[in-house]
């Protein structure tokens, strides 16, 4: 798993806490970058905001003299050769100013030569809040055209917002926990179709 570490002193948007006595991974968004100020204390100052990410893959980023951000690189997706059924997880979410989070997964076949095939996804955008920790399972659906096609990889990608621009206020981010993330893998005699 990789967490997005753009953060500014200590709260970088992705920390492990504990709910209920479970462990999680708390997901939130937030704002950073030099000389931020503390937006509870009368609004501010944002040089940048940024979705919380989990996911799995690498990231790289780059800011300016300033400390602004001017690019970022997400590499998705880690070695993967089985065909799961489902993604299923425990999660909450407290949104703001309307955003919802996302929760995706998807199985790929990359060939030798570069090309990157989506054999089945698995995704979960919402914006409802949910109070304490709720379970939930995605099913993969599998396109039967690619039937011939062999696992390589899996990508997985939690964010806080969907927002191309997240929004960070007095009363807070949105904030989305998950804990408990299970690949449902099928037994020998299954068959996917």
């Amino acid at each position: 798993m990789c967490i997005r570490d753009s953060s500014y002193c200590a709260n970088n948007g992705t920390t492990s806490v504990t709910i209920d006595g479970q462990k999680a991974v708390q997901i939130m968004t937030t704002a950073w970058g030099g000389w931020n100020t503390s937006l509870v204390n009368g609004g501010g100052t944002k040089k940048n905001i940024s979705a919380g990410l989990l996911f799995l893959g690498t990231y790289d980023y780059t800011t300016d003299d300033s400390d602004y951000l001017t690019s970022e690189t997400i590499t998705e997706g880690k070695v993967f050769t089985s065909r799961p059924l489902s993604l299923r997880f425990k999660y909450m979410y407290a949104p703001i100013e309307n955003e919802s989070f996302k929760i995706r997964a998807v199985v790929q076949h990359r060939s030798d030569n570069g090309t990157v095939t989506d054999l089945a996804t698995a995704e979960l955008i919402d914006g409802a809040t949910v109070n304490g920790l709720t379970d939930k399972e995605l099913i993969f659906n599998y396109k039967s055209e690619y039937r011939h096609l062999r696992a390589t990889h899996i990508c997985l990608l939690c964010t806080s917002s969907t927002a191309e621009s997240p929004a960070t206020t007095n009363s807070g981010t949105g904030t989305l926990h998950l804990s408990l993330i299970h690949i449902s893998e099928p037994t020998r005699h299954s068959l996917i179709s």
